[in-house]
């Protein structure tokens, strides 16, 4: 009988453990699941675990666009010459991952700030959209869309503004030295040094929209190879302007035909052979990637 009792006290510790999950595969530390798809992450030496790749999530009843001038999310994009074509295939998606609006990535009321806009109400504007900052967005449970000095801690370089409309608007430039990607000879964050410690920066461009009422293109400028120029070989023709989005607001514009937000964009010139990147403007109704930000 002591056996029989035994065996089933084993058996009821077994059961419970099924349904407490602790028989199962613990979740990589390196990865983050999120419908269905799982990715890579890395955390910096700062202690910030970002996703190690660019988000590739279709929110429910949204489709990706292949066009530009329409829609809210769209696909990558090759350049060939100053044509630019959207690629489909799944293994290309899986690398450079969807570009996003900020309507879309933020979960922005578009009609609240149309009627804000339309009343060239600065304030309420700001007001409304200071509340984003650090919002989960379109990122998994427990992850974040980056602030302007998350993605300032990343590249170490956000640009200076001199803008007096606004007391919050006249910024000083803001280097941080101790940046993870920061560059000493760059003065800017430096995409070699984001890919040596695995943040893996790809290039699926962005689309560009710089005014509510504006036609959204595919950028073709293209990264150029040669001497005093791009260093790595397999860049070379893929987009040169790609940017991550961040949830920190700056301004609407003079004319309220735009408001911008802070964001990380790459570049490449001759004094940035291994790719630049700062911390700059990024328009509402363009597309980026996105990058989300563990919560700590």
């Amino acid at each position: 009988m002591k056996k029989i009792l035994a065996v089933l006290a084993t058996a009821a510790v077994l059961v419970a453990c099924e349904k407490n999950g602790t028989d199962q595969k613990p979740e990589d530390p390196n990865t983050v699941t999120y419908a269905g798809v799982t990715y890579k992450t890395v955390t910096l030496a700062d202690g910030q675990t970002w996703m190690a790749e660019n988000l590739r999530f279709v929110p429910e009843g949204m489709t990706v666009s292949e066009n530009p001038t329409e829609g809210d999310i769209w696909y990558p994009y090759s350049i060939d010459g100053k044509t630019t074509t959207a690629i489909k295939d799944a293994k290309a998606i899986e690398e450079l991952g969807y570009l996003y609006n900020y309507y879309t990535a933020l979960k922005l009321d578009k009609k609240k700030i149309d009627e804000l806009v339309a009343a060239k109400d600065e304030k309420a504007i700001l007001d409304y959209l200071k509340g984003f900052e650090g919002t989960q967005g379109i990122c998994p449970d427990g992850w974040h869309l980056p602030t302007v000095k998350e993605l300032t801690n990343l590249v170490g370089q956000r640009i200076g503004v001199r803008d007096t409309r606004y007391p919050e608007a006249d910024r000083p430039e803001v280097i941080n030295e101790k940046a993870s990607f920061y560059d000493a000879t760059y003065k800017i964050g430096k995409v070699m040094n984001a890919n040596n410690v695995g943040f893996n920066i790809t290039f699926p461009g962005l689309v560009n929209k710089t005014s509510f009422t504006g036609k959204g293109i595919y950028l073709p400028a293209a990264i150029a190879g040669g001497e005093g120029k791009c260093s790595v070989a397999e860049w070379v023709g893929k987009p040169a302007m790609n940017g991550f989005i961040g949830s920190t607001v700056y301004l609407p514009s003079t004319k309220f035909n735009n408001i911008q937000f802070w964001g990380a964009q790459t570049t490449f010139a001759k004094n940035y052979p291994d790719g630049g990147m700062q911390v700059n403007f990024t328009n509402i109704g363009s597309g980026y990637s996105v990058r989300c930000v563990k919560n700590k």
